[in-house]
């Protein structure tokens, strides 16, 4: 059956990948009328919404389906799956007749919510496809970095994944984490402001345990666009309790003279989200979620022999 669009209330296209992937509510993008769907499970998507992608459904209807959400052309699939089951998907992936097919490997699992946000799904392998509406962001500064016009591939690998035995193509790029790293934060030069706030959370969604990318979030804080200065604040708290020391102090929030607006209710919310680590559990939490996947990028670096 041909796409159904279904009226879901007015936020954008892109705050529907906000829900998903839990970017926080105040960093979510402008409000506009949006149309969107979702489907939960391998229920067969139709080919006349992909059209424009020849060889694409054999990715898009592969049986480790696990999630599906589209919303005005910002569309994205996610599966889990096992060793095998991921190399038959990157081979129906690199088969498919275009130029710019790239593949990304990072460490996972990843996870991903409904629109409810009631449900989370683990998956290992994300399928994003930007078009319609949504690919206006192609037309702004940089804006391809993070929509990418050509069906992007994206591995999250965990240690129920045989990282040796997965098998890629020649004629598909392959790329890590550091490859990603260098692109966004290139990104990040953009005059639009729209690119440089939704650029910070996906810094944080590549490597939340990265420094070097907290330090360039913290940054957004001196944006002369208040906007972005939300999204810092509503970012910095996925890099851990070593971020907090970026929060500004009370004085300087009512009136912040670097953003030109008054951040203080967001600074609020991001101090809130930061007195969860004074829990000792929560803390030794984070910081072995930050050991794993310190040891999953340095054996995808040596798989990829960087």
């Amino acid at each position: 059956m041909v796409r159904q669009q279904i009226w879901r209330g007015v936020i954008s296209a892109i705050v529907c990948f906000a829900m998903v992937v839990g970017i926080p509510e105040r960093c979510r993008a402008h409000e506009s009328p949006r149309m969107g769907e979702e489907t939960i499970g391998n229920k067969p998507l139709s080919d006349a919404n992909f059209s424009q992608w020849d060889g694409i459904m054999p990715v898009v209807n592969h049986s480790t389906r696990v999630y599906h959400f589209w919303v005005n052309g910002n569309e994205q699939m996610f599966y889990k799956t096992t060793t095998t089951e991921l190399n038959e998907l990157i081979r129906n992936y690199a088969a498919m007749p275009m130029e710019g097919l790239e593949i990304v490997i990072l460490p996972g699992p990843g996870k991903v919510t409904n629109f409810k946000r009631d449900q989370e799904f683990t998956y290992h392998c994300q399928l994003h496809v930007v078009a319609g509406i949504a690919s206006v962001m192609h037309r702004r500064e940089n804006g391809e970095v993070f929509w990418p016009k050509t069906p992007r591939l994206t591995l999250r690998i965990d240690d129920s994944i045989e990282l040796d035995l997965l098998e890629f193509p020649q004629n598909c790029p392959v790329r890590w984490s550091n490859d990603l790293k260098q692109r966004f934060v290139k990104a990040l030069d953009s005059k639009d402001q729209e690119v440089r706030g939704w650029g910070l959370s996906h810094l944080a969604d590549l490597d939340p345990y990265d420094p070097e990318l907290m330090e360039m979030v913290a940054a957004g804080l001196r944006d002369p666009e208040p906007w972005v200065g939300q999204c810092a604040l509503g970012v910095l708290p996925k890099f851990g309790p070593a971020a907090r020391k970026f929060l500004l102090p009370s004085s300087e929030t009512d009136s912040n003279q670097s953003t030109g607006g008054d951040l203080s209710e967001d600074t609020a919310k991001a101090q809130l989200e930061f007195e969860k680590f004074d829990s000792d559990e929560v803390r030794r939490d984070f910081e072995q979620k930050r050991d794993i996947h310190s040891q999953l990028n340095e054996r995808i670096r040596k798989r990829l022999g960087k």
